[in-house]
């Protein structure tokens, strides 16, 4: 989970000292009121995000209104209770991204979905900090609603694993080799093609194995790593060629949405 530094002191009046919760952007307009088929065009969507679930609903912030300022229908209010809503709050915090969140002492954070790299796909899983430009180790992935509120781009909340020879800012490179991790200190930039997609909002989720830089081995030929395992059939068929790792990620994950590879020739 993450949390915003405009969002220390964020009180859900009546609840608990943990929380689940939703954030709805209100829509643009002269007076800010929440109907029913807004409301429920809402969820569906929201239903559609693999970090959401239910259980958010409990608590709902609507932003962009003050509470005096906002109406809701009776219409809406029935909705609220039909799936299972039971406490409502507004805000006008700058900041405040849609999307669901826990809320702990008093702060919201960003809930994100723990997930298995049951593959052995990477050499290391990735979670964006919103407060600086690196990335640090942590197996996580968040929701895309709220990443595709931040920006227009079409490539927005997209996760995307990189292959292991691709530089990466504050990670270390492996090129599927221990000597090499070892010898060398986390990257200080990004490379050029990987800078470019995070500026348009995409999420690097890990950095995938690799044959020891480059070269062909099969499974039972990695020395200093495991292979990742290939999904197809019995999983003991080979993973073969370097961007084996991201080879079975992109096969294994449906979560996953794009894993980038190179070609040794």
């Amino acid at each position: 989970m993450d949390s915003y530094t405009g969002l220390q002191n964020f009180v859900l009046p009546d609840a608990q000292s943990f929380a689940l919760a939703t954030v709805f952007r209100l829509p643009r307009g002269d007076k800010a009121q929440v109907t029913a088929q807004w409301l429920k065009e809402s969820v569906e969507l929201y239903q559609k995000d693999d970090v959401f679930h239910n259980s958010f609903l409990a608590n709902i912030v609507f932003h962009g209104a003050e509470r005096d300022a906002l109406g809701i229908t009776d219409e809406a209010t029935k909705y609220l209770r039909e799936i299972g809503n039971k406490l409502t709050a507004c805000s006008t915090l700058a900041g405040l991204l849609p999307g669901p969140y826990a809320y702990l002492n008093q702060q919201l954070r960003e809930a994100w979905k723990l997930v298995d790299d049951s593959n052995g796909t990477c050499m290391v899983t990735l979670k964006p900090r919103a407060s600086s430009d690196d990335q640090f180790s942590c197996f996580a992935i968040p929701s895309r609603i709220s990443s595709q509120a931040m920006t227009t781009s079409p490539l927005a909340g997209l996760r995307i694993v990189i292959k292991d020879n691709i530089h990466l800012k504050g990670i270390k490179t492996s090129v599927g080799n221990r000597a090499f991790y070892d010898t060398y200190p986390p990257s200080d930039i990004s490379a050029e093609c990987i800078q470019k997609l995070i500026d348009l909002g995409v999420v690097i989720s890990g950095k995938a194995k690799m044959n020891s830089f480059g070269n062909w081995e099969e499974p039972t030929e990695y020395t200093d790593y495991q292979a990742p395992w290939n999904p197809r059939a019995d999983r003991y068929q080979s993973t073969g060629g370097s961007s084996s790792g991201s080879a079975s990620a992109i096969a294994s994950y449906d979560w996953l949405d794009i894993a980038i590879g190179t070609d040794s020739e």
